[in-house]
């Protein structure tokens, strides 16, 4: 027991960092729309291998997951995906999934902390058609954390094995000028802050004042806020409200900012087509 002690002391704290959030979705196709309406470039359809489809949107450091289901018959077991979309009401922000290179030390790592994990998933492959029309292999590992878990909440790590099959420079230049996702917001009942297990896991890098506690990511803040009355949670847990993207000389035509004269005093939201977007997006402007 003391060298499972030992080995977890030299893994944590870890630095958080953001790798995306997964917006499960009730069409791909009409999500991907929506996103594009908005100047946001996204990828082409990639199918894994459980069922599953995606579409991404990709920053600089990160990413937003568009997931839905593709194939019913190969979901088997794994029934998350409808699960989610049951509980919710229809298309919302599941996952919050951070990045490391560690992720296997971190996997067993957990237990000595008292955290506990879904089995590791080492090395899932997709096929990826890149700009230009050649293929390549993205391939990653991910795990999620039991603990904190609901039917529409999900946190959890992940690793991609071959960065260049997904930060591509052609899926980056987004029109409206996004970079990355600078500030994830989450609302829910202040005794489900994950303040236990944010502080196991990240050490100094969480800053808990009073009602509300903030995360510092290598690019932005991940912030905690208790539900208002005019909020609702489905779960009565936590739930991602919204993200701001930081976009850099922006196209102020874009549909993305209508009715937005000004970014630099704060995150500025669109109010258009939230429901097809599956969650709120802000924009800050990036000096």
């Amino acid at each position: 027991m003391r060298d499972n002690v030992g080995a977890c002391t030299e893994v944590f704290p870890i630095t958080p960092s953001l790798d995306h959030i997964i917006i499960v979705v009730e069409d791909l196709d009409r999500a991907a729309s929506a996103y594009e309406a908005f100047g946001f470039f996204v990828t082409p359809k990639s199918v894994h291998p459980f069922g599953t489809a995606n579409r991404l949107v990709v920053f600089q450091n990160n990413f937003i997951e568009l997931l839905a289901v593709d194939d019913p018959v190969m979901l088997g077991a794994y029934s998350v995906v409808p699960d989610f979309l049951e509980a919710n009401g229809g298309s919302g922000a599941w996952g919050l999934i951070w990045e490391t290179d560690q992720i296997a030390k971190v996997h067993a790592g957990l237990d000595p902390i008292g955290l506990s994990a879904s089995t590791f998933q080492s090395r899932i492959e997709r096929d990826i058609v890149l700009p230009g029309g050649k293929r390549e292999i993205a391939c990653f590992s991910s795990f999620a954390l039991m603990s904190g878990l609901t039917s529409t909440y999900l946190e959890g790590f992940s690793y991609q094995h071959n960065r260049a099959a997904l930060f591509v420079d052609e899926w980056q230049a987004h029109p409206n000028g996004a970079e990355n996702i600078i500030c994830t917001r989450l609302i829910g009942p202040s005794e489900c802050f994950p303040i236990g297990r944010w502080r196991s896991l990240f050490g100094q890098y969480l800053h808990v004042e009073e009602d509300e506690m903030k995360l510092d990511d290598e690019v932005g803040v991940i912030e905690v806020k208790p539900t208002h009355a005019s909020q609702t949670s489905p779960a009565q847990g936590l739930a991602i409200s919204e993200i701001v993207i930081g976009v850099r000389n922006p196209d102020k035509s874009s549909a993305a900012f209508d009715g937005i004269d000004d970014m630099r005093s704060g995150p500025c939201i669109s109010e258009r087509a939230k429901p097809d977007l599956g969650i709120s997006l802000s924009f800050t402007e990036l000096i």
